[in-house]
């Protein structure tokens, strides 16, 4: 399975590729902004990954920065 995401601010448009992609049997969804964040973190720490673990609160306070 592959996927893609697109990224827009005009509703009605993103609504018309949901139609298409739908239309097309492709499955869509609209992410709500936590979703759009829990996504984007997911990655950054996939891409980050080093296998070493590290202190919580280390991790904590590089994330407030």
């Amino acid at each position: 399975m592959k996927t893609i995401i697109i990224e827009g601010s005009d509703i009605s448009n993103i609504k018309l590729i949901v139609e298409l992609a739908q239309k097309l049997n492709f499955k869509a969804h609209i992410l709500n902004s936590e979703e759009r964040e829990d996504f984007a973190l997911g990655n950054a720490m996939a891409q980050e990954e080093t296998g070493e673990y590290i202190n919580s609160d280390d991790l904590l306070i590089e994330l407030s920065k």
